[in-house]
């Protein structure tokens, strides 16, 4: 019964074979259940398989990349909750503060009350959304991501799996 990002990391090819947002988020949740079943997990992969959903559509309906961003945005916050206007720097100020009392703890023991473990879904899946939100590239998103601190190659397959329906993989990362 985990909270961690797991199943929001691996959601990804439920949202590309959904026919729906309805069946992307049921999916989503049943991809979940066997080994993140509680609210927060299930809310991850179910947000992570919206967005994808919602940007393959967008695109499908010719929408620029603005409008979809919006769109999703407004989704996420609206039906999971998420806070996704926190900046890039206060983000990255958090994730060095939760690294030092992690750090900390190891050396003497004493565990901060205030301390999260970055891979907590609650923590990680909106820092991969605004990665997404805050880019204009497959390659920005991924820096954006990655940058962010913590649970840095979850947050960055994430925020990847949202982007690259937006904007594809450009063939240089492809060929690397």
């Amino acid at each position: 019964c985990s909270d961690k990002n797991g199943a929001a990391m691996r959601v990804s090819p439920v949202a590309v074979v959904a026919s729906s947002l309805d069946e992307a988020l049921s999916l989503a949740k049943e991809s979940a259940l066997p080994t993140h079943n509680s609210e927060e997990g299930i809310k991850g992969a179910q947000s992570i398989a919206a967005a994808i959903y919602l940007v393959r559509e967008g695109v499908a309906n010719g929408k620029d990349a603005s409008t979809i961003k919006s769109e999703i945005k407004s989704y996420i916050e609206k039906t999971f909750g998420y806070d996704l206007d926190q900046s890039i720097e206060s983000i990255r100020l958090r994730s060095q503060r939760f690294a030092e009392m992690k750090r900390v703890y190891r050396a003497t023991g004493v565990e901060n009350p205030e301390f999260r473990q970055m891979s907590d879904a609650a923590i990680s899946v909106p820092m991969a959304f605004i990665a997404f939100l805050e880019g204009n590239s497959y390659e920005e998103v991924l820096r954006i991501a990655i940058s962010l601190g913590g649970d840095a190659d979850t947050i960055g397959c994430m925020a990847s799996s949202i982007s690259v329906h937006l904007y594809g993989i450009p063939q240089e990362i492809y060929n690397e």
